[in-house]
């Protein structure tokens, strides 16, 4: 862009490619309205810290950081970035995603809530995104473990094992084919989750309310609840951590003008993007919708871009909620 001397780069997931369409969303309309001044890149990453991290470092542009705790815990330097604040984090727009960390377990399992594993003494195989430093889901999975004292070490003391899958599409099918006896990981939309509870009968556990306020506490993530009836065979709502929002982040570094620009072409142009997911804005879409552009703006603890805020105030779109 001009302003940038250079395209803009943004920053995709290489999972599902959700970030991929919403970034070829917002790259197609910036050539629409600007030409060739509005050329941009889409690289390839986890997606995860390793995304953030690119941020801080300036070597990409823009990126999208889910749960929207995610960029809450790296504008404080808490969980994955402790000791690492990035306090230059921006918010551009929040996209709605509804999302949550299951946790599944066969109908015959004796286990009825994780903490009856140490009680127990189970021997018990899990199935679970890698804490590999970047996988923010793996380390979600993992914090909730270790508040129930399940560490690799106490889990493999007691004859147990973990599995790592970070694609949560690959999680499903151990229980299934009985190569896991518990797996927990997001992407409750997915439908193999509902493949799972059709095929064989299972239970999806909830977290203990201590461990969501401990979780709470120490790394601000949220807890939900998961109606009744949401998966097959869930005759229960359950309470678990929240793993919703697309927010879509910059550093405070990009020009007002980039920012202003980007958020124009999102809000104005966001029934293109529902369109890529053919209006199937249900709780088997990635993207729950609609995309309601007073929504956009609310993106809680992680301060708008001044251009971003610039372009909801003239509109009166942040005014609203403040």
């Amino acid at each position: 862009m001009e302003e940038l001397g250079r395209p803009l780069r943004f920053t995709a997931d290489w999972g599902m490619a959700n970030f991929y369409r919403i970034f070829g969303w917002v790259a197609h309309n910036l050539y629409a309205r600007l030409g060739r001044s509005g050329l941009s890149s889409i690289d390839t990453s986890q997606a995860w810290v390793d995304a953030i991290e690119a941020l801080a470092t300036g070597t990409t542009d823009v990126t999208i950081a889910t749960p929207t705790e995610f960029a809450v815990q790296a504008r404080q330097g808490l969980g994955q970035f402790d000791g690492r604040p990035h306090p230059e984090i921006r918010a551009l727009a929040l996209l709605p995603h509804d999302d949550a960390v299951l946790i599944a377990v066969a109908d015959e399992s004796p286990i009825n809530d994780l903490g009856d594993i140490l009680r127990l003494e189970l021997p018990v195989r899990f199935a679970l995104p890698p804490d590999d430093g970047a996988c923010h889901a793996g380390w979600a999975c993992r914090v909730i473990l270790d508040e129930y004292g399940l560490s690799r070490e106490v889990v493999e003391g007691l004859g147990g094992s973990m599995a790592y899958r970070e694609f949560p599409r690959f999680a499903p099918s151990l229980l299934l084919a009985g190569h896991a006896d518990v797996v927990l990981n997001e992407a409750m939309m997915l439908p193999d989750w509902k493949d799972l509870a059709e095929r064989r009968p299972t239970r999806f556990l909830s977290v203990d309310e201590g461990v969501l306020r401990r979780l709470t506490d120490k790394y601000k993530m949220r807890s939900r609840s998961v109606h009744a009836g949401r998966l097959p065979g869930q005759t229960e709502a359950l309470r678990t951590v929240d793993f919703s929002g697309w927010l879509v982040v910059t550093t405070e570094d990009l020009p007002e003008e980039v920012a202003y620009t980007l958020t124009s072409v999102m809000v104005e142009t966001r029934g293109d993007l529902e369109r890529l997911y053919n209006g199937a804005l249900s709780d088997t879409s990635p993207l729950t919708g609609p995309v309601r552009a007073d929504h956009m703006p609310l993106t809680g603890d992680v301060p708008l871009h001044p251009g971003a805020e610039r372009y909801y105030r003239e509109r009166g779109l942040f005014e609203r909620w403040t």
